[in-house]
């Protein structure tokens, strides 16, 4: 049985076997007043239930102490456990049940009790033994205790179950440990309560995405209000306790109903239908509260109907899934949870990091960073938090950089788990558009639909609505809205789940791809739409500027359109001439030139001439550029803005697409400096690169005189930071990225020059990542520090044309046949 992520009413501890009459009696007790109970069922008992955390998620404690609790040592480590919560959280209650036993010989660890004990724990390490007998004693003196014997056993345990009841009762719910944001929500909700008409039964539910703190938001509304119905019940993980069988729904169904019957001893025999059951209960004013219901049949089954109870009556339930069944059953209102604005994300990361309300000032680029993340989502805030916590500046640096690559793993499970329930069609869009999430994000609805649609996704218009119904997706003012965490998941899924071909790539023929094509460009210029991360831009015509978009956003449907795959072009005599077999003579030529100077435009070390040799024709380039642009602190925005860098600090997160990067390189012709594709000549212009990423064209020409001393660059670091790298922050003439990012979080960023220092290292780290890139992706030459000397002129240098200079060549660095990595900004347009 898994018992993760449930919440119960009551846990049974005993070292009595569950087939013991006294215990399989109480557990059916508690069962049958509707409680929601868990106990150890196993013939011999096991540290599962200690290890799964569901000690922790029980309301009420229940203590059935025997000699044999004595014997076993993983009853104590459960009572241990059960006290720790006890003491922590007031609202878990603890009954102790002595059953034909002493209560003094469990509070003075004596007699036969005491005897059994001590051999039990002989060879106990001492500070464990100590903490058995702590926890005994504590639970010994809790009031009332309950002495049930042979012959008062039926008598005790009915007490047994009503003081359990009253407890649960008047029990709160444990919320969240930093409720933040909560009461605001719950504030709203109930002025939604207090607008509707008190003399119905009032249906709400509360929709929202995995993570975005439904329940939590659920419980506290019911502690606020609970007081002021005569029946109340918070049924946790709907989904969870539900399989997939009818008989455990009824088994749900009939544990309401025999609680609501104990509560107003009202009983009723007829079993034929859900509302004859029910029936009886219509002056009873309830709040009932249906935690996490995800499909239509379990609304079917359970009490969620107007005939069910009283006037006054409320019934919340809690759902990813606004669908259809909601309205039938007549919901009032859907009150939709938004993500957290910034302030709150600022807190409750805080909480969760450094256990106070407010950061640390000199974490808060790393703080930026973590929320940008997170974009809004509690669970991830409190994951990413609690993943930090207690570590150093280099070790969150560390830990966040390492969730660029792998998502955290309690987050992923929960949300991939969002995007599975949907259907199979509605899944397929929602991966394609989180994968050309550049794209459509920002799209109006109607032209997303008619993209797809003539892509072959026919069904596209009731697939979005389904999106939104799943919580996956929401529109802003009719424009495509996605969770970041979401598109980063739903893009990791569609490349793992490589079964999954887009379905926009299926527009195979010449003309269906132009009209497809045409299609997007007519949508785009309608919609204003431009995607701030890609390098290339609309130019001279439709035709051009499509293709170049679809480089950046589409790069898998571009290449499968219009670039046949390296791997078959050995058999493609009609793309490239047969040649004849390779000798070893020529091989040893070729290998004897790299020893050579190099001059980067002999077409005859293009690779396009090496695509059948067996070593080079089927190689792979590396880029290493780093996923993320690094991040800035808003404080220093007016200086970016100044130097006129703010534009490409904009850009998020680059996806190099290694065989997309292949292609074009293949096609990339020296003497033109342009790309040779089967529907013509297509390069990249000044004008594309001050479009996207608003650098200067013109003004002071990007040259001076290279000095590679140590010297110079400790006087330059000096004049300009007052502080110098160490001999392991270079090498050479490149000073390591991380040497001006460990810099930048340095600055207090309370004055003029501690924000144009900061300034001036993220242009470095700009230079160093996208702009200016070498191999190795991890340093930048510390040539460009003197152009950034006088702040007041860096923007007026001319640094799109260098940009795009250094692109070329790294184009045609990268076209000779034996090349093995590629530097530069070619890395950003096939992202």
């Amino acid at each position: 049985m898994s018992y993760q992520n449930q919440e119960y009413d009551a846990y049974i501890s005993s070292g009595l076997n569950f087939l013991d009459p006294f215990f399989s009696d109480l557990y059916a007790a508690l069962r049958y007043v509707g409680l929601h109970v868990l106990a150890d069922q196993a013939v011999v008992k096991t540290n599962e239930l200690l290890l799964s955390g569901a000690i922790e998620r029980c309301r009420v404690s229940i203590i059935v102490f025997t000699i044999d609790y004595a014997k076993s040592a993983l009853c104590l480590q459960e009572l241990v456990k059960i006290m720790e919560c006890h003491r922590s959280s007031k609202d878990q209650k603890v009954v102790p049940v002595f059953y034909c036993l002493d209560p003094s010989q469990v509070c003075n660890l004596s007699g036969y009790f005491g005897q059994i004990l001590s051999d039990t724990l002989q060879g106990t390490d001492e500070n464990m033994m100590l903490s058995f007998a702590t926890a005994l004693r504590q639970v010994a003196s809790i009031s009332p205790r309950f002495l049930p014997d042979i012959g008062n056993k039926i008598k005790v345990m009915n007490d047994i179950v009503g003081h359990v009841t009253s407890l649960i009762d008047s029990a709160k719910l444990f919320i969240a440990k930093h409720p933040v944001g909560v009461d605001s929500r719950v504030q709203d909700l109930i002025q939604l309560l207090n607008n509707q008409n008190e003399d119905g039964v009032l249906i709400m539910a509360i929709w929202g995405m995995a993570g975005i703190g439904k329940t939590t938001i659920a419980k506290a509304l019911y502690n606020q209000i609970s007081h002021n119905f005569e029946v109340k019940k918070f049924v946790p993980n709907i989904k969870d306790r539900i399989m997939k069988n009818s008989a455990r729904t009824s088994s749900l169904e009939e544990e309401l109903l025999l609680f609501f019957q104990e509560r107003v001893t009202t009983k009723t025999h007829n079993a034929d239908s859900t509302r004859d059951k029910w029936w009886g209960l219509p002056h009873i004013k309830v709040l009932l509260i249906l935690d996490n219901v995800r499909s239509e049949r379990e609304l079917e089954v359970l009490p969620v109907t107007r005939e069910c109870f009283g006037p006054g009556s409320i019934i919340i339930i809690t759902t990813r899934t606004k669908h259809d069944r909601l309205h039938e059953i007549g919901v009032n209102h859907i009150y939709r949870v938004k993500e957290m604005d910034y302030n709150e994300c600022v807190e409750l990361f805080s909480w969760s990091a450094f256990n106070k309300a407010t950061p640390e000032r000199s974490y808060s680029g790393l703080i930026n960073y973590a929320i940008e993340y997170s974009d809004g989502l509690p669970l991830a805030l409190v994951c990413v938090g609690s993943a930090v916590s207690e570590k150093g500046i280099e070790e969150w640096e560390n830990v966040l950089d390492s969730f660029k690559r792998f998502p955290l793993q309690d987050v992923w499970q929960v949300l991939k788990e969002n995007i599975d329930a949907v259907g199979s069609k509605e899944k397929k869009i929602f991966l394609e558009l989180a994968y050309l999430r550049h794209l459509f994000i920002g799209m109006n609805r109607n032209d997303i639909s008619q993209i797809l649609q003539e892509a072959g996704h026919n069904v596209a218009p009731r697939a979005i609505k389904g999106l939104e119904e799943y919580s996956l997706v929401w529109f802003d003012e009719d424009k495509l809205c996605m969770n970041r965490l979401l598109q980063d998941i739903g893009r990791e899924m569609y490349m793992r789940e490589s079964s999954i071909v887009p379905q926009i790539s299926g527009v195979a023929s010449t003309a269906g791809t132009l009209k497809f094509l045409s299609l997007i460009s007519s949508t785009l210029e309608a919609s204003s739409f431009l995607p701030t991360t890609m390098l290339f831009t609309m130019t001279s015509s439709w035709h051009s500027s499509i293709l170049i978009i679809l480089i950046h956003s589409l790069h898998s449907f571009f290449f499968i359109l219009f670039i046949p795959h390296p791997h078959n072009k050995k058999n493609d005599s009609s793309t490239f001439p047969q040649q004849e077999k390779w000798q070893q003579s020529k091989i040893k030529k070729a290998l004897k030139t790299k020893m050579e100077k190099r001059d980067i435009t002999r077409a005859d070390e293009h690779i396009s001439e090496y695509l059948q040799h067996p070593i080079y024709g089927s190689r792979n380039l590396h880029s290493r550029h780093l996923h993320q642009i690094d991040s800035y602190d808003a404080r220093v925005e007016e200086q970016l803005r100044e130097s006129g860098f703010y534009h490409i600090s904009q850009i998020g997160r680059i996806m190099s697409h290694g065989p997309t990067i292949d292609a074009l390189v293949e096609r990339w012709r020296l003497e033109m400096h342009t790309f040779h594709l089967p529907h013509g000549e297509y390069t990249t212009t000044l004008e594309d690169v001050a479009m996207i990423f608003g650098l200067r064209t013109h003004g002071l020409p990007i040259t001076g005189s290279t000095d590679h001393s140590t010297n110079g660059l400790e006087n330059e670091c000096m004049t300009q930071f007052g502080i110098a790298p160490g001999p392991n922050d270079y090498r050479g003439s490149g000073v390591k990225l991380a040497w001006f990012r460990t810099l930048k979080r340095r600055q207090h960023l309370n004055g003029a020059v501690s924000r144009k220092i900061y300034v001036k290292c993220h242009i470095m780290c700009l230079f160093g990542t996208t702009l200016f890139s070498d191999k190795s992706g991890i340093s930048v030459h510390w040539k460009y520090l003197s152009l950034l000397r006088d702040f007041s002129q860096i923007h007026k240098f001319n640094w799109g044309s260098a940009c795009l200079a250094h692109m070329y060549r790294s184009l045609c660095r990268a076209s000779r046949y034996d090349c093995k990595d590629i530097d530069g900004p070619i890395g950003t347009p096939v992202s």
